[in-house]
């Protein structure tokens, strides 16, 4: 791992994994974050002779900062006691750096306002990340706990004898047993008033209706990191520190005491926010532990639900699902990955991933089943309970105006009184229109409000990710089928991320992804640089002007591109309705639901086929000097809240190379799946090799696969390596599709699928195209090699990566102990599916 160090530097790069600044050291350098993500980590009780490797080790992150930043401004001003956290960097960063001692910066502050200002603003800012940060460390904690709970309250306990009279029993969460526990919890439940007893293995416990009857949150709830402090005087200072730069000028030269106290009370107030954070995120890692550790309870639940029957392996398939939402959080939080952490727990649970419920076999049924279904099962009543006057509580949450209310509850009453809500009747079609507006301001609403705390609570959860805004519009059956749908896993990233809408825009919002590129192709930036050259007349007269601020990029986001793309999706623009209608629905809910984690399989089988298909070319600069290799660059696949027939491969890349592209996929998916992800893939090779290549991706050469697939199409007639009857057969082809990228997408599909399991179906010159440019790996291609029509193929391909392969492996034996792992992964990851010389 390299470090900063105390020499000086003027904007230098430094890669992920640098070291800033160890914790319990002294702070003597003044470093600025220009770009790029660092990690704020905190030791637990470092030992004297500890090295830093492993205080490093044992830290967690309880903070994250972002370029523009100064880092580590107060250790540096209170220069005489030790850092109390390390700095580390998470990603690429831009750092400016310069030793100096406190006495020096105190002077630095004293003489230069501007850079008095930029420090003090700055703690402000870390402040309220601080603050926000909390709110999330909260919500990860109450995950974990929750977790815990289930276990203990569903776990096979012999019966409970109850509390001894006259004595006030409490058994700790942290540090116990789980079933010494559970029967904590079992007993909890007898002295309740409303709360059932719950049963063994009972699956019913993952929807928090016992947990939350027994207030076993309230605690935590109930903490705020603004009573570690004086929260009034912190409000009060923070809004001194907004004022006009000469104001705050003239105040400080007047009156230094007032400056220097204000230091002081803003260097108190960070630090016990990092205090209040590292205390919460110390006291989740060890409930982490405890529950997801090789000896913890998870593993011991899955011990005992091997031997048990069916209703066992479907309480652990939830157990699984809600266990895998701590993921994200947890490396984004804490920055540990607890599939890598507990892998030994996470293999047990994987067993029941795959696990259906009962009640998911049905899935093909006849109509007179399903009218039969249509009364309530027993049960449901009180599961669908919930959804009682849906949209109210919706509209009631979103904080909108009364008119905006009261206008959209009278629209959906109109909707629901047509007599069919899709007609093409005027009228009608001008009621879906005015939703539709009017629903993405009400999405936009709900989702800012819900952004810093729970993604998926129910409201207004079931609206972002599902798009069911009123249960009136759905019937019993597609009720409880929504109903027992949400409760699965809706983010996946093992290793495709696969996302549904909110987990998507909750990515730009934290800017860790940019807005998309309108229709138009204008992006986010474009708007800013326009507006800047706006008179004040045309920005009196624009209906919205965009900062760069969160809610307005999410903003953008929803009314520029969102709303355009889910009609794209539907298939029926015409037709369109926003939001969940049985009406609109084909079939049963199930039957259409793509899982993120099953989707995420699928396009993985693909990329197993097309073992090149997320890489793209890249120039890689490292010590020694700049490679062009291969990175691999996985794309985001969103899954919107509607029913739709299509998908859209909207972009491939944010602008620069090694930025993620988005593809967009109805969550309710009624096209077909088998045709549609690989033409999808396809569209989106294409579109990457295009913007790589630039104004010559016509070559057939410098354009890669899309300039020889090109010239094979405008050239075929005259090409002597093409059959007269393939010639035909090319001519037909192109006059059935629409563009050179619908004709690479569907020759894409049979070289993945068909050309692949065996079933030749394309001419031996396009075959010889996709056999160069989007190989299959070693072990496939080595037994096509065997058959005459794949031998020539083979050998030429060879011929070709050799040289490229003896470079890189000359380039590592160079480099030696210090080749960057980013070359290593170009040979053994990327070349190995080339050529089975790389092994060797």
């Amino acid at each position: 791992m390299s470090i900063v160090g105390t020499r000086k530097y003027d904007k230098e790069p430094f890669s992920r994994e640098t070291l800033i600044l160890l914790q319990g050291s002294q702070n003597k350098t003044f470093v600025v974050l220009h770009s790029g993500l660092v990690e704020i980590l905190y030791c637990d009780n470092p030992l004297p002779d500890e090295s830093g490797s492993d205080i490093l080790k044992r830290s967690l992150r309880i903070g994250l900062v972002k370029g523009e930043a100064i880092l580590g401004a107060s250790t540096l001003l209170d220069g005489h006691e030790p850092s109390p956290y390390s700095l580390r960097t998470v990603s690429d960063c831009i750092i400016s750096s310069a030793p100096v001692d406190s006495e020096e910066m105190a002077r630095r502050v004293q003489r230069n306002m501007s850079f008095n200002l930029r420090i003090l603003r700055n703690m402000v800012v870390q402040i309220e990340s601080g603050l926000y940060l909390y709110r999330n460390y909260k919500y990860l904690w109450h995950k974990v706990a929750f977790i815990a709970d289930t276990i203990a309250l569903s776990s096979p306990v012999p019966p409970a004898e109850g509390k001894p009279e006259g004595e006030d029993i409490s058994v700790p969460r942290i540090g116990s047993d789980f079933t010494a526990y559970g029967h904590f919890l079992h007993n909890q439940t007898k002295e309740g008033e409303d709360c059932a007893e719950p049963r063994e293995w009972d699956a019913n416990l993952f929807q928090g209706e016992i947990q939350e009857s027994l207030k076993l949150y309230a605690d935590h709830d109930d903490l705020r990191a603004e009573d570690r402090f004086d929260y009034r005087q912190y409000l009060f200072i923070k809004r001194i520190a907004e004022k006009d730069r000469k104001i705050l000028s003239a105040l400080f030269q007047r009156d230094e005491p007032l400056n220097f106290y204000i230091f002081e009370f803003l260097s108190q107030v960070q630090n016990e926010v990092q205090l209040v954070v590292a205390d919460l995120s110390r006291e989740i890692w060890l409930l982490m532990n405890q529950v997801f550790g090789d000896e913890g309870w998870v593993k011991e639940i899955c011990r005992q639900g091997a031997a048990s029957g069916s209703e066992a392996e479907q309480f652990l398939y939830y157990l699984f699902i809600f266990s895998s939402r701590c993921r994200k959080d947890s490396m984004n939080l804490l920055g540990k990955d607890i599939f890598t952490e507990y892998s030994s727990m996470f293999d047990d649970l994987k067993k029941y991933k795959n696990y259906t419920p009962q009640t998911e076999t049905e899935e093909e049924q006849t109509a007179p089943e399903r009218e039969e279904k249509a009364a309530i099962p027993p049960g449901a009543r009180k599961k669908l309970a919930k959804y009682q006057g849906l949209l109210d509580r919706i509209l009631t949450f979103s904080g909108l105006s009364a008119e905006f209310q009261e206008e959209f509850s009278r629209l959906m009453d109109r909707l629901l009184g047509c007599e069919d809500i899709l007609s093409p009747d005027r009228e009608v079609a001008q009621l879906r229109e005015q939703a539709n507006r009017m629903y993405w301001k009400l999405y936009k609403s709900c989702f800012l409000k819900v952004i810093g705390t729970d993604l998926k609570g129910f409201v207004p959860g079931i609206l972002l990710h599902f798009g069911l805004l009123d249960e009136r519009f759905l019937s019993t059956e597609d009720l409880i089928e929504v109903d027992r749908l949400y409760a699965s896993n809706l983010y996946s990233q093992d290793p495709i991320p696969v996302m549904t809408l909110p987990y998507y825009l909750e990515k730009i919002y934290n800017s860790s992804l940019k807005p998309s590129l309108s229709e138009m192709g204008d992006s986010f930036e474009d708007i800013l640089k326009r507006q800047e050259k706006m008179t004040p007349k045309e920005r009196s007269a624009a209906d919205h002007i965009y900062k760069d601020v969160p809610a307005d990029r999410i903003h953008f986001e929803l009314m520029n591109i969102t709303g355009e793309v889910a009609q794209m999706l539907s298939g029926n623009k015409k037709r369109f309705l926003p939001f969940l209608c049985s009406t609109a629905m084909e079939g049963i809910p199930a039957n259409s639901f793509l899982h993120p984690d099953q989707t995420a399989g699928i396009v993985n089988s693909y990329r197993k086929r097309d073992y090149t298909l997320f890489y793209r070319e890249v120039l890689f600069t490292h010590g020694s000097g700049r490679e062009i290799i291969q990175s691999e660059v996985f794309p985001c696949f969103v899954l919107y809240p509607q029913f739709g027939s299509r998908a859209v491969m909207w972009q491939e890349m944010d602008g620069k190379k090694n930025t993620p592209g988005r593809l967009f996929i109805p969550l309710f998916f009624t096209g077909k799946r088998e045709e549609t992800l690989p033409y999808l893939l396809g569209e989106y090779r294409w579109e990457l090799q295009k913007s790589i290549a630039g104004y010559q991706w016509t070559d057939p050469v410098e354009g890669g696969v899309v300039g020889a697939y090109y010239d094979y199409i405008q050239f075929f007639r005259k090409n002597p390596e093409i059959s007269a009857e393939a010639k035909q057969r090319i001519t037909e082809f192109i006059k059935k599709t629409k563009s050179d990228k619908d004709r690479f997408a569907r020759d894409y599909i049979s070289w993945i699928i068909h050309e692949y399991e065996g079933r030749p179906k394309l001419n031996p010159y396009i075959r010889g195209i996709f056999y160069r440019y989007c190989p299959f790996p070693w072990d496939m291609r080595s037994e096509m090699a065997q058959k005459p029509l794949f031998a020539e193929a083979e050998m030429k391909f060879q011929n070709r990566r050799q040289k490229e392969i003896l470079r890189v492996k000359s380039k590592l034996k160079k480099l030696g102990d210090e080749t960057p792992r980013e070359l290593k992964d170009y040979l053994t990851v990327y070349l190995e599916c080339f050529s089975e010389e790389v092994s060797s």
